[in-house]
């Protein structure tokens, strides 16, 4: 299923990104068909040293930008927009 390959794909990129001090916890990842809309809910571990903000600038386009681009470049999903999120609440860098 889509969803499943999404998810599959997301923690294959989010294995290889170690940032010292910064774990998450998990993800999860749904699409909005009627808006090509993913969604990318990123767990932030409740004992993680740093936070999102704390990412340096390259350590969040590596992030997020791995993601995204995992994501929007798979002409099977359609999807057009990435959003991520941290326990539902919009990530503001």
């Amino acid at each position: 299923p889509r969803d499943e390959a999404m998810s599959e794909a997301i923690g294959q990129v989010i294995t290889y990104q170690d940032y010292n001090a910064f774990d998450l916890a998990g993800y999860r990842v749904s699409y909005d068909e009627d808006s090509s809309t993913a969604t990318v809910d990123l767990r932030l571990d409740p004992d993680s040293e740093r936070q999102f903000v704390s990412l340096s600038s390259c350590e969040q386009r590596s992030l997020f930008g791995s993601v995204q681009e995992t994501l929007t470049q798979n002409p099977d999903w359609s999807i057009e927009e990435v959003e991520f999120t941290n326990r539902g609440e919009d990530i503001l860098l």
